[in-house]
Formats: structure tokens, sequence, C-alpha cells
């Protein structure tokens, strides 16, 4: 969790939990805002999210791409609402770490387009063995004619 003040979203407190995945050090992070940490990787969705903010005072279930203190990027759920304390305005957001899930459907992903390509390669190599089967038997069954027809005159 992380709570920041409004409207200049700069950091209040955090959980440890957020400084630990995060790996920001609490005395660094109070005191700072969002932006200058360059917190948030795509600027368009920090935008809608702020005003979807403004127009309802929450969020929920919004899918980011947010960076750590070393810069590495790492794929969170956000939800969270506009809080009053002592005359002030606060957003509170819980965020759930799902970068592993990410990656692992990242991973998923390259591995069925690159299953999709061997099955390709697999179903042009099946017809090029038919049509190399076609040839052989018509070829055999073209020379059994051709010797066999001598042959029978040779015999006969």
């Amino acid at each position: 969790m992380i709570l920041s003040s409004l409207p200049e979203v700069v950091v209040s407190d955090a959980n440890d939990a957020f400084l630990k995945v995060m790996g920001f050090a609490r005395e660094n992070l109070i005191g700072s805002s969002l932006d200058e940490l360059r917190f948030f990787a795509d600027s368009e969705k920090r935008e809608k999210m702020r005003s979807e903010i403004a127009m309802h005072g929450k969020i929920s279930d919004v899918e980011l791409e947010v960076r750590n203190s070393s810069g590495d990027f790492r794929y969170v759920i956000a939800a969270g609402e506009t809080i009053s304390s002592r005359g002030r305005k606060y957003f509170l957001c819980v965020m759930t770490d799902i970068t592993e899930r990410r990656l692992a459907e990242r991973e998923l992903s390259e591995m069925n387009s690159r299953l999709k390509e061997a099955n390709e390669r697999a179903n042009e190599l099946a017809e090029q063995s038919r049509k190399s089967s076609s040839a052989k038997s018509d070829f055999l069954a073209n020379m059994s004619h051709e010797i066999r027809t001598p042959i029978n005159g040779i015999i006969g």
C-alpha cells in the first residue's frame, strides 16, 4: 500500500511490503513525488488513471507497469480511493504485484508461437512427404508397366 497526497501526488507513507517489493528505502520515498521517481512507465496510462481518480475518487483493477527503485519494470494491479484526513486529500492505493504471472504469460505466448511455427513446418513436411510418396508410386507403376510389357513379349 502507498499513501500519497493530492493533487501533487507526493508520497506520504508506504507499508513494508511495498518498500520490500519495490526496493525503496522509506526515507528516500516519503516526500518524493511519483513523477520525480518516474514510477509510472506509461505516462498515458498514468494520466488516464489520474482523471479517473479526479472524476470518481477511486480506481479498481487497473493494470500498470511501474518502475522499482533500480529502474526495473514491475507489473501491478492497482485499486484505491481518495480519502480525507485533517482537511487534506490523499489517495490510498493497494497494489498487487503480478510480475511473475505476466512473465509466465509472455513465456507461454512465445512458446505458443514457436509451437505454431513448428506445427506449420511439420504440416509442410507432411505434404511434401505425401507428394514424394505419390511420385514414387507413379514412377514404380510406370516402370513396372514398361518392364513387364517387353518381358511378356519375350516370354510369350
